[in-house]
């Protein structure tokens, strides 16, 4: 018996710490895939419209700062880009940040911004944002 409520107190320790060990973590993973729209006269979040992978283009992250209030509106502040990187053979691209509030914009070849994006970053989680520019 006194062998028993040992393990259960080993058992317990240890799913503690694993949970402590979860809550504390500090970053998520932001990944996705950039294409090229088939039709630029047709509207770019149509499943149909998704065409080949966007190889020449980078994706650039920059932090937003925390909110700062102007007439009761929030107003982020963007921060230099984190990261500019260059999506895969198959337009994705994946990386871990530290949770936060992030702009992704995507930047064509001659550096103009095709699109962008804010998003949310949450503790641990696993977020995905795909994007279709046009040319």
């Amino acid at each position: 018996m006194r062998k028993l409520a040992w393990l259960w107190v080993v058992v317990l320790i240890l799913g503690l710490a694993a949970c402590k060990k979860e809550s504390t973590a500090v970053f998520g993973t932001l990944s996705g895939t950039v294409t090229y729209a088939k039709s630029a006269d047709k509207p770019l979040d149509d499943k149909a419209n998704v065409g080949d992978p966007a190889t020449d283009v980078m994706v650039r992250i920059s932090l937003l700062e925390t909110p700062k209030y102007s007439g009761g509106q929030p107003l982020y502040v963007q921060g230099e880009p984190l990261f500019e990187l260059t999506p895969d053979s198959s337009g994705g691209y994946k990386v871990e940040l530290p949770y936060g509030q992030y702009m992704l914009e995507i930047v064509g070849k001659d550096a103009k911004i095709l699109t962008k994006r804010m998003i949310t970053l949450k503790r641990g989680q696993s977020f995905q944002t795909d994007f279709n520019v046009a040319k």
